[in-house]
């Protein structure tokens, strides 16, 4: 048992569990880090901190605000001290595939049991499994970003839409930080309520806590003259821009 407080006056009574596992025929020892709100306090919700980046998360308290269990993974490979480029070759500079599978999916898959990964021999019926326990997705990019290109968020976005919805088509949101976006995740999840464009707070600079609405791929910003504001508009030939293919991959290229 005990208690803490999330970066306001408010303080949570939780309990701490940890769980550690192996995976058959193998020896890396996985251990689960978890934290349980008061029963009273339990809202049946399930939160997962990111990081950026090559290194997945440690921290399990920021769903106890929304009263949620919420939990990390040391993904086999000591996430908690390490990044994932520090372990992904061995000593030989052959791939590490073990941390490889565990870093791009299968620890936090493990983590949630939302999948059986380790029996996923192909994407059938993957798609219904997804949709029918009410999975959502909220993925968001700056354009800004200067490690990272969001095309490569907007072709992952195409990659899942097209192989596995098919002709199913939902958003986006490319842009500035979401500051409220667990708010946005609960209206959207547990209401059933999707924003047509979330609210997104500039951290820095001189526009610095100013909130701005996002807009949603494939839509892009179109200003006039030197208005701060934009209309949302469908241009064919800058989405086009940000379309491309791996025609020397014969797998599909997330």
């Amino acid at each position: 048992m005990g208690s803490a407080s999330t970066g306001s006056s408010v303080t949570y009574t939780y309990c701490n569990v940890t769980v550690a596992y192996t995976h058959t025929g193998k020896g890396a020892k996985v251990v689960l880090l978890q934290v349980l709100p008061q029963p009273s306090d339990f809202k049946n919700r399930f939160y997962v901190a990111d990081r950026g980046g090559f290194s997945l998360s440690s921290f399990i308290k920021g769903g106890l605000a929304y009263g949620a269990a919420g939990g990390a993974t040391d993904a086999g490979y000591g996430v908690f001290s390490n990044s994932y480029d520090e372990v992904s070759l061995y000593g030989s500079r052959s791939i590490n595939w073990d941390a490889a599978y565990m870093f791009g999916y299968q620890a936090l898959g493990e983590m949630t049991e939302l999948l059986d990964l380790d029996n996923l021999s192909d994407l059938d019926n993957l798609t219904y499994d997804i949709l029918s326990s009410g999975g959502k997705l909220l993925h968001y990019h700056g354009e800004s970003d200067l490690s990272i290109p969001a095309a490569s968020s907007v072709h992952y976005w195409q990659s899942v839409q097209s192989i596995m919805y098919g002709n199913l088509t939902d958003d986006a949101a490319p842009g500035p930080y979401l500051q409220g976006n667990m708010d946005i995740m609960t209206i959207w999840v547990e209401n059933g309520v999707k924003l047509a464009r979330p609210n997104a707070t500039v951290s820095s600079g001189s526009f610095a806590g100013e909130t701005q609405m996002l807009r949603q791929w494939p839509t892009r910003p179109l200003r006039q003259g030197n208005s701060s504001s934009f209309d949302c508009v469908t241009d064919e030939a800058s989405i086009d821009n940000w379309t491309y293919a791996f025609p020397d991959f014969k797998l599909p290229v997330y």
